[in-house]
């Protein structure tokens, strides 16, 4: 048994109807309208993948001078070096007073 719903993008039927004069005026510029529309949305469409695929050539090409991952293990050694040293706290209170001192812009 065939469907009788439409197709969602074909109108094939309604250019039939348009071609005929079989629809009323209002809906004979709705169809022309639709029509250029979705002729302008499929340009669009074209045009943007074109665009992400270039965007997606250049992430993927490497950059000269920058490393492709960036290295944090350095990082590593430093993290939780100065827990519980009196000298690190003390240094960090002056720090926040110093910057509590300061006049707010």
């Amino acid at each position: 048994m065939a469907s009788t719903e439409p197709v969602v993008g074909d109108l094939s039927g309604a250019r039939h109807a348009l071609d005929n004069g079989e629809l009323g005026r209002a809906n004979q510029t709705s169809l022309r309208y639709v029509g250029r529309m979705t002729k302008v949305l499929e340009k669009r469409v074209a045009d943007l993948e074109k665009r992400l695929e270039a965007l997606e050539r250049a992430e993927n090409r490497p950059q000269a001078g920058k490393p492709s991952v960036v290295d944090n293990s350095w990082l590593d050694g430093w993290v939780g070096s100065f827990k519980d040293d009196p000298d690190f706290e003390d240094a960090m209170r002056l720090g926040r007073e110093y910057r509590e001192r300061q006049p707010k812009c």
